[in-house]
């Protein structure tokens, strides 16, 4: 029974670790207390009615149809390198509260190969923050940007305003106009 305690405990290390950077970073942090009451109370001495199953090199679970996991209060994994799934059809992921990802080093990739990304924030505003610059290309057509009251575009004090009834542009230094060509409609 050692070996899967220490090995456990190990794991509680590893998410204890990365759940600090992610609070650092204003992330959402793994709820710890369950896990470290899960393996101190229950666990280390087996004083309740628990399954304990561990194997030096190795568990593997497989079905013919359904695998279901299920917990009334929370499900815990962690690996200590990699962690991999694979779906032939459909991922659903439905979350009552909060979603959050964390990713310590080397960032994130979001890639459809086919159809649209959708990203929509349906009751309330969107954030995107990057402490170095932001690129935003399209590769084969446009980029539109609409907002229904007012865009406003700043960089180091310099800005231009857009809404309704009024393109508003303003600078503390030089301004500059150039064209091939400057037409007027009268």
């Amino acid at each position: 029974m050692q070996p899967a305690i220490s090995l456990l405990k190990s794991a509680q290390e590893q998410m204890e670790a990365i759940s600090a950077d992610a609070q650092t970073a204003t992330a959402s942090p793994a709820n710890l207390q369950v896990q470290i009451s899960l393996l101190q109370q229950n666990l280390t001495e087996l004083k309740q009615a628990v399954l304990l199953l561990s194997a030096p090199k190795g568990i593997a679970l497989s079905s013919g149809e359904h695998l279901q996991m299920s917990a009334s209060d929370n499900l815990i994994a962690t690996a200590g390198k990699n962690a991999d799934v694979s779906v032939a059809k459909n991922f659903f992921i439905g979350v009552g509260n909060t979603l959050s990802i964390f990713v310590r080093k080397l960032g994130m990739k979001l890639i459809a190969n086919q159809g649209p990304i959708t990203v929509q924030a349906q009751n309330d505003l969107m954030e995107l923050l990057a402490r170095k610059a932001i690129t935003i290309t399209s590769t084969e057509d446009e980029i539109k940007i609409t907002a229904k009251k007012r865009i406003t575009l700043n960089a180091g004090g310099s800005y231009i305003t857009l809404d309704e009834n009024r393109i508003e542009s303003g600078t503390a230094g030089e301004y500059l106009t150039k064209a091939g060509y400057y037409g007027r409609l009268d």
